[in-house]
């Protein structure tokens, strides 16, 4: 069985000609250069694209505001909890109810707004 050669970059106007120095461990070039195969790219071709492609690193702010609405989630389950609790016992309380509705349109709109970055700025329908 004929093994194929690796796949290069496509041309690109005026060339590449930038090189970068990549410093790794014999450990960590083993490893690219079998994701690279199994890709059937270049080591060249591989490192570029996943670089290119990875996320930006401003995601970072995203998985934090992310973060912070997760842990409103679970306060406001734990409110919406102890409200049905109230409303089974007969003490329903309406105050609590709209502290937790506002908290609940609060984390909505946290998580409308980090959702929104990720996917590039694009408006998101509720």
């Amino acid at each position: 069985m004929r093994r194929s050669v690796p796949r290069r970059q496509p041309n690109a106007p005026g060339g590449r000609p930038h090189r970068v120095r990549v410093q790794l461990t014999d450990a960590e070039l083993a490893t690219l250069q079998v994701r690279a195969a199994a890709e059937n790219l270049t080591l060249s071709h591989y490192l570029a694209r996943a670089a290119l492609d990875a996320p930006d690193l401003s995601n970072r702010a995203v998985a934090l505001e992310l973060s912070g609405a997760r842990w409103t989630v679970a306060q406001v389950g734990s409110d919406l909890h102890r409200i049905a609790e109230h409303a089974q016992a007969g003490r329903y309380d309406a105050a609590v109810h709209d502290k937790v509705t506002g908290r609940v349109a609060e984390v909505m709109e946290v998580l409308h707004t980090a959702l929104a970055r990720y996917a590039g700025g694009g408006t998101l329908r509720s």
